[in-house]
């Protein structure tokens, strides 16, 4: 579920399931907006979305789909393959759960499907048939459905650990490498060593943000993640960003708990602290 980290709140919009609508074939009143299920207002809602640093904020938008079955729970929507969506209505007259257990809709739901005008519906190509060659030109595809189920299949395949390469950018290739090394735990030496390359040369704020996050988990294991840190705080611009600062401090504060014990190490690096990091992220910590 989305929290009020969207901006702002109603008392009609329990929030179930997130799409980006940022793809070439949408109307251009809805690329720069996300959609999302209110399960009591029995629609799809609308941000409007606006760069903020390594994050947006967001500010209401027109109801993207309005239902005048009181029964309708949007609960998650998916890409398909002709660019329409897929939403899941999990359709109850229940849409808390105070009900007793008994009156529970539990044998119906509903799947719609949402395209724009004209959309022809054809046969969807099953796209695990085709060779990783193949897979490799859909990757650039702009059409989601077909650009991520074919990163999701060469990274399932033996040796597709490389389908990190064939994003469109090196900042994305970053941000994937880092998010895909530490929830599958296979971050290596050399890994690591290139997030913390990527950390110091990087110019998008986004990126740091997925390797502050990647930080985060990483400290919770065996990797000694200082070296990240302090590339991350050596970014003076994201001193007043709402998300890399307070991220960069809870893995730092898991470095530092780590060497309580052996007074010598913990001092020396809060000395580091304190000499070296407000010069650089002018007391963003």
């Amino acid at each position: 579920m989305i929290g009020i980290g969207l901006g702002y709140w109603w008392a009609d919009a329990v929030a179930a399931g997130l799409i980006s609508l940022d793809v070439p074939h949408m109307p251009k009143r809805f690329q720069n907006s996300v959609i999302f299920g209110s399960i009591h207002g029995c629609s799809i809602k609308q941000n409007i979305l606006k760069p903020n640093g390594s994050t947006y904020t967001a500010t209401r938008g027109d109801d993207f789909l309005v239902s005048g079955d009181k029964n309708v729970r949007p609960i998650n929507m998916r890409w398909g393959p002709a660019g329409d969506i897929y939403l899941i209505d999990w359709h109850d007259q229940n849409p808390c759960h105070q009900t007793a257990p008994d009156l529970w809709d539990y044998e119906r739901g509903r799947v719609y499907r949402i395209q724009l005008k004209g959309t022809k519906t054809n046969r969807p190509e099953d796209l695990g048939k085709k060779t990783t060659e193949e897979l490799t030109g859909l990757v650039k595809s702009d059409n989601p459905y077909e650009a991520r189920t074919a990163l999701r299949l060469i990274q399932q395949r033996p040796g597709g650990g490389s389908a990190t390469a064939l994003l469109k950018d090196e900042g994305a290739r970053l941000a994937f490498a880092a998010r895909t090394g530490v929830e599958r735990e296979q971050m290596s030496k050399q890994l690591f060593d290139a997030l913390v390359d990527g950390a110091k040369k990087g110019t998008d704020p986004r990126v740091r943000r997925e390797l502050a996050s990647a930080a985060v988990r990483l400290a919770e294991e065996k990797y000694d993640v200082t070296p990240l840190l302090r590339a991350l705080m050596a970014h003076a611009e994201d001193a007043k960003d709402p998300v890399i600062p307070q991220l960069v401090w809870l893995a730092y504060e898991k470095v530092v708990a780590k060497k309580e014990g052996a007074s010598t190490p913990a001092e020396k690096e809060l000395g580091w602290l304190a000499d070296e990091a407000p010069l650089r992220v002018e007391g963003a910590l």
